[in-house]
């Protein structure tokens, strides 16, 4: 099962070639003089994604893993690697060494090992990991929560929101996944007061809030109260500054509003 949400963008800071470059050319001569520590390789993989080298990166990942005695922090940033790349075999196997060396697992560890696991598998790693986490993001919980909704365990899903909007009380996601929580639950008063919260808490994001409620009530198959969330969003959209109306993601979803009302 997936879940609709708004995105919310991430802007970081990229280092400028030229320095990478620099960067990369020092630790290489470190590592011409000390070739035996993996830290030194982990290092220059890192410079070498960070140039989108991907290659160049998983080579230094993978002799860092050669290295004996064998690095355990090695093995973890390789599982990341390969995990990301779409190669969630490898990752698993490089996860499960690191495992094997690490008697006391970084917190991260555990992340990668839900990441990695079935829904119904990822629960008590996600467990761990938010534990043991200083800072837990919010997307963490996001994930937590449906991993366990998925597998249709709506206490654990309960047990993960709580804490998540306790550290993120206004937060968009998380609430809408609460209101599956409700819905399966066949309590919808209290999904359409979260709506409700919602709209009340971003009045600048109407059409968008309307329009997610609609695709929600439709997944539980509450037709009557999809298609009003959909009027809604109609209407806010008809409510907003011509500028705004003339916003091309606005446009598109005002577009998609208008075609599944006409259904």
């Amino acid at each position: 099962m997936r879940y609709l949400f708004l995105f919310v963008f991430q802007v970081t800071r990229v280092i400028g070639h030229g320095e990478l470059d620099e960067q990369i050319a020092k630790i290489s001569t470190q590592i011409a003089a000390t070739p035996n520590d993996p830290k030194l390789w982990l290092t220059r993989a890192d410079l070498h994604h960070s140039h989108r080298d991907s290659k160049a990166a998983l080579a230094d990942l993978r002799q860092a893993t050669r290295i004996k005695p064998l690095h355990p922090p090695a093995f973890l940033k390789l599982a990341q690697f390969e995990r990301k790349s779409g190669r969630p075999s490898l990752a698993i196997k490089a996860l499960e060494t690191y495992f094997r060396l690490q008697t006391n697992p970084v917190h991260h560890a555990f992340r990668e090992q839900a990441l990695l696991a079935s829904p119904a598998h990822s629960i008590e790693p996600w467990r761990l990991y938010l534990k043991k986490a200083d800072k837990p993001n919010m997307h963490d919980y996001a994930l937590a929560a449906e991993a366990a909704l998925d597998t249709r365990n709506l206490a654990t899903t309960r047990e993960f929101l709580k804490a998540g909007l306790g550290h993120f009380p206004k937060s968009i996601q998380l609430h809408h996944l609460r209101t599956h929580v409700l819905l399966a639950g066949l309590d919808l008063e209290s999904a359409q007061k979260t709506f409700q919260a919602l709209k009340l808490l971003y009045p600048n994001l109407l059409v968008k809030l309307n329009y997610e409620e609609s695709l929600i009530w439709a997944h539980y198959d509450h037709q009557s109260r999809s298609r009003q969330a959909l009027v809604s969003a109609r209407k806010a959209y008809q409510q907003l500054p011509a500028r705004l109306q003339e916003n091309r993601d606005l446009k598109e979803l005002a577009s998609k509003i208008k075609t599944t009302l006409r259904k």
